[in-house]
């Protein structure tokens, strides 16, 4: 904890040159370090700007680190971090994800439906609940995200059907 709270503080210094070697120093404790190790290193990544860093973390093989990277990419420069981890192996990663997606729709639905539409017609079951439970998030999904649910409510899936079902209750 101390290292990434040491490696921190180099880019605060400012130098190009002390950042480079903070930002690899990081980055092979990002990959040598235990979870709790990672998950810090997480945090100093986000911290600093190192998107690099934290599109990295996002691939990795424990899902509190993913967790951790995509809530720390929130959105901004971590939009493609965020939107890559709508199709995570976890739940939990893919829920965030989406929960992200939603709330960051700062001019609205018309900036993640075409995402949410693209995940509901492709062939991942998950991804395909993901996205309609997303839609539910949105604060006004507007004709064209009412249209999406119209649609998971008439699929074959029951899984699906009970995912818009409750994405309308919200």
């Amino acid at each position: 904890h101390a290292f990434a709270a040491s490696a921190t503080g180099l880019f605060a210094s400012g130098t190009s040159r002390r950042s480079a070697e903070a930002e690899r120093a990081l980055e092979a404790a990002l990959v040598q370090g235990d979870v709790a190790e990672r998950r810090v290193i997480v945090a100093a990544a986000a911290k600093a700007g190192l998107w690099g860093l934290l599109k990295q973390a996002a691939r990795d093989g424990d899902e509190t680190v993913r967790l951790e990277a995509v809530r720390d990419a929130g959105g901004g420069a971590g939009f493609d971090i965020v939107r890559g981890a709508v199709d995570d192996r976890a739940e939990g990663v893919r829920a965030e994800a989406m929960r992200l997606l939603a709330g960051a729709a700062g001019g609205g639905a018309r900036d993640v439906l075409p995402t949410f539409e693209a995940m509901l017609h492709g062939g991942d079951r998950t991804a395909r609940e993901a996205a309609v439970a997303g839609i539910g998030e949105l604060p006004d999904p507007g004709v064209a995200g009412f249209r999406l649910l119209g649609e998971a409510i008439a699929s074959r899936s029951e899984s699906l059907r009970t995912a818009a079902a409750r994405a309308f209750g919200r």
